[in-house]
């Protein structure tokens, strides 16, 4: 009795971040025709009403009065139009509790748009707003009672699919920190999502942002499916990542976040590319992409595109989602902020 009244807390903790995993696991099998953006943003009502957090989901009309771009750009192609979804929890801003963001990418299907994806592995495209699901698994694993931070999440929800309406290779849009963007391929759309999250994400005065997506295939060529690409220039905050990363289980590796690959980003009609023309480099490129509409918050990026799913039946996880990221961020808040 005496050791398992000692280890009841532990055991719950454990409870919560497993059961966490498991529902970001779930999200991410759903079939895209069964999750779309709308329908995420009520699953993120669900998450949000069990979780005693504050939940808005903002509409296309919300959108265009703010000028999310981005957001909207991607969505434009499908029937089932994008949201953007805003969770909080924790202490009301002015005090001297941090306030930390959370960004998860949200596409719910990535038929890669005009840019159209080929047909091998089309089906597991789904998945694309595995980061998504990390924020929603991040706030259903919140202890009760008050935290020791403010956490707001925030999901850029839509489908990117070819279409009448859709976003065009050629086409600029006007970002909303009114940054000209040349989207020269659409299937670089999750860094338009992420971009106008991350200026959305300003108005927090947050002490810390982490975005999480699955943005690039070239961090999976980098890294291979057993660790996710982690981009900073805050070095004790990727030290903090690392360290959270090894203890959870779910590894990331710091990649390279420099200037030299600003060439990669020039466009003759605008003020970026969304994409530059070449392989080489591609998840450093996404990444100093993210890094001028981070500006200057402390900011990191989780490129988990490569362990978003696991091609193998693993000790911890079977075959599939993985719904990783979650274990990661719970034990960073934990060492960080003391979060339980």
């Amino acid at each position: 009795a005496a050791p398992a009244k000692a280890m009841a807390a532990a055991v719950a903790r454990g409870v919560r971040r497993a059961e966490a995993a498991v529902l970001a696991r779930d999200l991410t099998c759903t079939p895209g025709g069964d999750l779309t953006p709308a329908r995420l943003a009520a699953r993120a009502r669900e998450v949000a009403r069990a979780a005693g957090a504050k939940v808005r989901v903002l509409d296309v009309p919300a959108m265009e009065r703010l000028g999310m771009n981005g957001v909207l750009g991607v969505g434009r192609g499908s029937a089932h139009p994008p949201r953007f979804i805003v969770l909080e929890r924790g202490p009301a801003r002015g005090g001297r509790t941090p306030t930390v963001v959370v960004v998860g990418k949200g596409v719910t299907f990535d038929a890669g748009g005009i840019s159209l994806k080929p047909r091998e592995g089309l089906h597991e495209l789904k998945d694309d707003m595995a980061g998504a699901a990390v924020v929603l698994g991040l706030f259903a694993a919140l202890p009760r009672g008050v935290l020791p931070l403010r956490l707001v999440g925030l999901v850029p929800a839509a489908e990117n699919m070819p279409g009448g309406r859709a976003l065009k290779p050629g086409d600029v849009l006007r970002m909303m920190d009114g940054t000209t963007v040349e989207v020269t391929n659409t299937d670089a759309e999750g860094r338009l999502l992420l971009a106008d999250a991350l200026v959305y994400a300003r108005r927090y005065a947050p002490a810390t942002v982490v975005d999480v997506a699955t943005l690039t295939g070239s961090i999976g060529i980098a890294l291979g499916r057993f660790g996710a690409g982690l981009f900073t220039a805050d070095d004790p905050l990727a030290a903090e990542l690392l360290a959270a990363g090894e203890a959870a289980g779910e590894r990331v590796w710091r990649m390279p976040l420099s200037d030299v690959f600003d060439r990669d980003l020039e466009s003759d009609t605008a003020d970026l590319v969304n994409a530059h023309a070449t392989r080489e480099g591609g998840a450093c490129v996404a990444a100093r992409f993210l890094q001028r509409f981070a500006g200057s918050q402390r900011w990191a990026h989780l490129d988990i595109a490569g362990v978003a799913r696991a091609s193998a039946e693993r000790p911890h996880e079977r075959r599939g989602p993985t719904g990783y990221g979650v274990r990661l961020l719970l034990e960073w808040l934990a060492r960080a902020t003391g979060l339980a």
